[in-house]
């Protein structure tokens, strides 16, 4: 038998209250009689529903205003896009999505605990939750990225500028260098020409030597050779035992205070002219052959003089 169109509405509005009552027991573990269900419940009755954007309208008349149609669409989007929560998570979900998730809620792996139901079980309102949560943390995530790699950008850009003035001063270091260079060889160069101009201006060694001997044999011989004129004299005449002047500082009272004195002389007037026979000889070899024989007369004819006292 053929049921009527009220027969058949009245037939699925009941149906549609006890799917209804049946699901908020099993999310929210509230036992709500099904002829006190409602599709647009208060804050008193325990229970609100979360329902998808596209299906929204069919919440927005009464379950007595409704058509069969409207009850097969709400049985079927029952657990998919329609879904029974409490009044806080439904408050706090819309709060949610009108703001910015905080650092702290972004950090925690686990679902919000006011999307968990009475058996345990997830909801899609918790999926939808968490997946915008998840995709408003990968929106953080993005916007940290995006400020590291700006930041990182900029401190390539540092360090490249300093890279090109460390280049610019090492170049600038480079033509320095090779300046430097430049004047050191000039100056070796110089120093080079100079040591040679003074090679040829300074006296050969040997010449330099014998200029020194000549003057130390000329002084000593000078020395020498007057001590023996002086002394010649003076033996002579204490040989002779005959003083005649004598020197102011000489004073003897007779013959035998002045004989002892003579063989001292002598042997000293001997080392003296020895002495002087050495300097003659060394300088002999420095001066010419014309110097060597008129030094020879000298000494002879003082020698001569000294053996004949």
């Amino acid at each position: 038998m053929a049921l009527s169109s009220n027969e058949k509405r009245a037939l699925w509005r009941r149906q549609c209250r006890e799917a209804l009552a049946t699901h908020i027991y099993e999310r929210l573990g509230l036992t709500v009689a099904p002829g006190r269900v409602r599709l647009q419940p208060s804050m008193a009755d325990g229970y609100a529903w979360s329902v998808s954007k596209s299906q929204e309208h069919l919440l927005k008349s009464n379950l007595s205003d409704g058509t069969v149609g409207s009850y097969k669409k709400i049985c079927d989007a029952l657990g998919r896009s329609i879904e029974a929560v409490s009044p806080q998570t439904l408050r706090e979900h819309d709060a949610c999505s009108d703001k910015r998730i905080s650092d702290e809620y972004l950090n925690s792996k686990e679902p919000p605990k006011l999307f968990q139901t009475a058996s345990g079980s997830g909801s899609f309102t918790a999926t939808i939750q968490r997946l915008e949560d998840e995709n408003q943390e990968l929106v953080v995530e993005l916007e940290r990225a995006q400020a590291y790699s700006e930041k990182l950008l900029e401190e390539s850009g540092e360090w490249e500028a300093k890279c090109r003035g460390i280049s610019k001063e090492l170049d600038d270091s480079k033509s320095v260098v090779k300046q430097l260079e430049n004047d050191l060889s000039h100056a070796c160069m110089g120093i080079a020409e100079a040591m040679k101009t003074l090679k040829g201006l300074q006296l050969p060694e040997k010449s330099t030597h014998v200029h020194e001997t000549t003057f130390s044999t000329m002084v000593a011989n000078w020395t020498g050779r007057s001590l023996i004129m002086h002394a010649t004299s003076l033996g002579y005449l204490i040989a002779r035992g005959r003083p005649r002047v004598w020197p102011a500082t000489l004073k003897f009272s007779s013959i035998s205070t002045v004989r002892p004195y003579s063989g001292s002389i002598t042997s000293t007037l001997l080392e003296h002219t020895n002495s002087s026979e050495i300097g003659r000889r060394k300088a002999n070899s420095a001066v010419g052959q014309e110097k060597e024989a008129h030094a020879d007369a000298i000494a002879d004819y003082w020698e001569s003089s000294l053996l004949a006292c």
